[in-house]
C-alpha cells in the first residue's frame, strides 16, 4: 500500500488520519541533552505533538528525574559531560523501575558503527541530530504498536 491512497478521497483520508492522530496515546518523554537550546527545541516539538515532556541538561540528574517523571520514552544525547548517553542507557536498563523505558539515542553520528554501539548499549532506536519531526513521531508510534 506504500505510496498509494486507500481509495478514499484525499480530504477524507486526511480527516481519517487526523482522527487516528487524535486517538493516539500521548507519551511522557524525558529529554536529556547537555545543550539547553537543543533540549528546549525538542521539548517544544514533542509538546506540539501532544506529548508531556521534561528536559534535563545535567546527565547526573537524569536517573533521579526519570524516577520522579516516570517516562514512557527517553531521548538521550550520546555525547555529554559527566555521564554519556551510553552510560545512562546502561543505568536505565539496570534499574528495575526504569528498565522498560523506551530509549532513543540522539546523536550527530549516524554511521553503522554507532548504530551497532547504541543497540548493544540497550537503546531501542537511533536518531541523528537534528531530529526530523516526522521520523521522531513515527518512532514514537512504533512504540505504541509494540505495547
Amino acid at each position: 500500500m506504500c505510496g498509494r491512497m486507500s481509495g478514499k478521497r484525499p480530504e477524507d483520508q486526511l480527516a481519517h488520519d487526523q482522527q487516528l492522530d487524535e486517538m493516539a496515546p500521548r507519551k511522557r518523554i524525558l529529554v536529556v541533552d547537555d545543550h539547553p537550546d537543543s533540549a528546549d527545541a525538542l521539548v517544544a516539538m514533542l509538546g506540539m505533538m501532544g506529548h508531556q515532556t521534561m528536559a534535563i541538561t545535567d546527565s547526573r540528574e537524569a536517573i533521579r528525574s526519570a524516577k520522579r517523571f516516570n517516562p514512557d520514552l527517553a531521548l538521550l544525547d550520546l555525547n555529554m559531560p559527566h555521564l554519556s548517553g551510553l552510560e545512562l542507557a546502561q543505568m536505565f536498563r539496570d534499574d528495575e523501575q526504569l528498565r522498560s523505558v523506551c530509549l532513543i539515542a540522539l546523536t550527530a553520528y549516524g554511521d553503522e558503527n554507532y548504530r551497532r554501539l547504541t543497540r548493544s548499549a540497550g537503546f531501542d532506536a537511533h536518531v541523528v541530530k537534528p531530529a526530523d519531526p516526522p521520523l521522531l513521531q513515527s518512532i514514537i508510534q512504533q512504540f505504541d504498536a509494540q505495547e
